[in-house]
C-alpha cells in the first residue's frame, strides 16, 4: 500500500480529485446500501434533547454537489447538525458507516467549500468504509489508473 500511497501523493490536483471522487462513489454506495435497512435513523440531540431524523439522502446530495461544482442544495447548513451530533456522540454509525459519511462530508468541504482538507484524510476515510480491508489496495490502485 505504501507505494499506491506514493503514487497517490504524486499525482497533479484533478487526478487527485478523480480518485477521491471514485473512492466517495464506493462509500457512497455503502452509505445507502446502510441506509436502505432503515425507515428512518434518528436520534435525540443531547444539549437541547430535540427529536431529529437523519436526512438519508444528505451524502448523495453532497457527492453530486461535488460532481456539479455547486451547492445547489444547501448542503453545507443541512450538514450541521448531523455532523455537530456525530461529534457529540449523539448520533452513532457503525465504524465503516461512519467513516463514509464523513468521506463524503470532508469531499464536499475541500471541493465546494474550499477547506484545507489533507487529500489523503477523503482516501482514508473512503478506504476504511469497506468492510473487506483486503479490498483497500485493489480500490485505491483501480481509483488511481481511472485519474491517469
Amino acid at each position: 500500500m505504501s507505494n499506491l500511497l506514493e503514487t497517490f501523493q504524486s499525482l497533479d490536483t484533478d487526478q487527485k480529485r478523480l480518485v477521491h471522487l471514485e473512492l466517495c462513489r464506493n462509500a457512497l454506495q455503502v452509505w445507502q446500501e446502510y441506509a436502505a435497512q432503515f425507515e428512518k435513523i434518528d436520534y435525540v440531540e443531547g444539549v437541547v434533547g430535540t427529536y431529529q431524523v437523519v436526512d438519508k439522502s444528505l451524502p448523495k446530495d453532497a457527492f453530486e454537489a461535488v460532481v456539479r461544482g455547486q451547492d445547489e442544495k444547501k448542503i453545507d447548513w443541512r450538514y450541521a447538525e448531523p455532523i455537530s451530533a456525530m461529534q457529540d456522540d449523539d448520533l452513532e454509525f457503525p465504524d465503516q458507516i461512519e467513516f463514509a459519511y464523513y468521506a463524503i462530508y470532508n469531499l464536499f468541504n475541500k471541493y465546494i467549500l474550499f477547506q484545507n482538507i489533507d487529500d489523503w484524510l477523503i482516501c482514508n476515510q473512503a478506504l476504511c468504509s469497506e468492510n473487506d480491508a483486503e479490498k483497500y489496495e485493489d480500490l485505491l490502485n483501480d481509483a488511481i489508473l481511472k485519474s491517469l
